[in-house]
């Protein structure tokens, strides 16, 4: 038989293409993890060059309420708990940056784009996982460590945020395999510890990632009829219970973020044009850079209104997709993704949007990129599972479009390497105006940004605290040299 199958063309021929077919599928993964290197050696170079050393914005809130009352041995527990966005890790790394290494904010920085990779690591393998096309793959990889914004690059509090962004995605992808198999008494246990910590550490960020999960889990139980789902979502509902109570314990109460828009969420009904034409437009600003393409093709806010309707109804019709075609008993991830970046959407209009004084086109909050971003690559994912296994002329739309939004993203990443040598040279220029404040001289005034207030004492204060105990620009070695080769 052996010697009668060497000499069967059809076998030969079957033969040749499975490790024809092997051959590829090794060049293609062997790809995805090239892109992911080259992806990541980017963001890490563009980082380390670029990450402003000096406090920013949030971080003279930071050195008040809690570097100085740590340095008087006044900051307890509750202490780390204090802020209006109460982050205590953040606050911890904060601390522990300033005693090891006198606050240089640029190294928080690193750290940061560092849980980026780790994040954007965990998301190719679940992909990877599902047997999904590399092109999806590679293209979520662009998407998650794009420079869309550099200001997430820039900003450490921004870019330190990625840590919240890894144990999010941890969250997201145990509840989802969890889900399919039978939960007992010690998994539920688990995770309400789990998710009770997860919530206390990273404070807003954990409750949109659990929100976000319960409002699909609550969904998908309706359509699926899982008791699994619902025992998730009771572990969530007691975990937010549980994470109330400690805070009432340590006498912190939970305030909403930012100041909220006048009607609240009647807003959205009062002024249901722009509500839509923002939400539109939040969304869009995970597709590309707008300033980059306004600067090359001069249109107008109009074209972004259109734009961002027509992304809005894509994610609409991504979502009836997602459940027409059952892609939820496979995979929710994606779709919890997806509601992340909406929700986050949502809650800028509430907190931040005035429509009697703004325009929708404020929507674009670069800082909001890593939360925008899950929704885009929620949207790619849904369509990669749904091309999977149809070959027709959507498959031919789908894989075109990520191969525009993987261009759209490489023109960013040149745009925000064009622009390194401008944030640089505002890193020196800054630097020295607060080491002149430190001497007194207030005949330069610092940008707002810098400050993150108008409230010109407290700022004085936070100098003068970094001055004496020689941190930051006023450290002994020079802080911003690399910045000046």
């Amino acid at each position: 038989m052996a010697n009668n199958r060497d000499f069967n063309p059809s076998f030969k021929g079957v033969t040749f293409c499975l490790l024809h077919y092997k051959s590829l599928d090794l060049m293609r993964n062997h790809f995805v993890w090239l892109v992911f290197i080259v992806l990541s050696l980017n963001v890490l170079l563009f980082t380390y060059c670029n990450s402003i050393p000096y406090v920013k914005s949030d971080g003279w809130r930071f050195i008040d309420i809690y570097l100085m009352p740590w340095n008087e041995g006044k900051l307890g527990l509750s202490g780390l708990f204090r802020d209006h966005h109460p982050q205590p890790l953040t606050a911890g790394l904060f601390i522990l940056n300033a005693e090891l290494f006198g606050l240089r904010m640029d190294y928080e920085g690193m750290l940061g784009v560092v849980f980026l990779i780790l994040g954007c690591f965990f998301i190719i393998k679940e992909m990877k996982n599902r047997t999904l096309d590399g092109l999806s793959i590679v293209t979520v990889s662009t998407i998650m460590m794009s420079m869309v914004s550099v200001n997430i690059y820039t900003w450490s509090l921004v870019t330190i945020g990625y840590i919240e962004g890894l144990f999010s995605l941890l969250v997201i992808i145990y509840v989802d395999r969890m889900a399919k198999t039978r939960i007992g008494q010690r998994d539920l246990f688990a995770l309400v510890v789990w998710l009770v910590l997860f919530s206390l550490i990273f404070g807003d960020g954990a409750k949109l990632t659990l929100v976000s999960i319960a409002g699909v889990f609550v969904m998908s139980s309706i359509l699926e009829k899982k008791i699994e789902l619902i025992k998730i979502i009771m572990t969530i509902v007691i975990a937010l219970v549980i994470k109330g109570w400690i805070y009432h314990l340590l006498g912190v109460h939970e305030p909403y973020s930012g100041k909220l828009m006048s009607g609240g969420m009647w807003g959205a009904v009062t002024y249901f044009d722009e509500f839509m034409r923002y939400i539109g437009i939040a969304l869009m600003s995970a597709w590309g850079n707008l300033g980059i393409y306004k600067n090359y093709f001069g249109y107008g806010d109009n074209i972004v209104d259109v734009a961002g309707l027509i992304v809005l109804v894509l994610y609409l019709a991504t979502c009836f997709i997602y459940f027409k075609s059952k892609i939820y008993e496979k995979t929710k991830i994606p779709i919890v993704l997806i509601a992340i970046g909406t929700i986050t959407a949502v809650a800028a209009w509430v907190f931040r949007y005035n429509p009697e004084l703004q325009e929708p086109v404020s929507a674009n909050i670069p800082r909001y990129y890593r939360l925008y971003s899950y929704g885009l690559i929620g949207v790619v994912w849904v369509w990669a599972e749904y091309i999977r296994e149809r070959v027709s002329r959507i498959q031919i739309v789908v894989l075109s479009m990520m191969v525009m939004l993987i261009g759209s993203h490489t023109v960013a990443a040149i745009a925000g390497w064009d622009m390194s040598k401008y944030i640089r040279k505002g890193i020196i220029d800054v630097s020295e105006t607060m080491i002149s404040h430190g001497k007194g001289d207030y005949s330069k005034n610092v940008p707002l940004f810098v400050t993150g207030s108008n409230y010109p004492e407290p700022y004085k204060r936070g100098i003068k605290f970094l001055k004496d105990n020689k941190m930051n620009v006023f450290m002994e070695n020079s802080l911003f040299q690399k910045y000046r080769n």
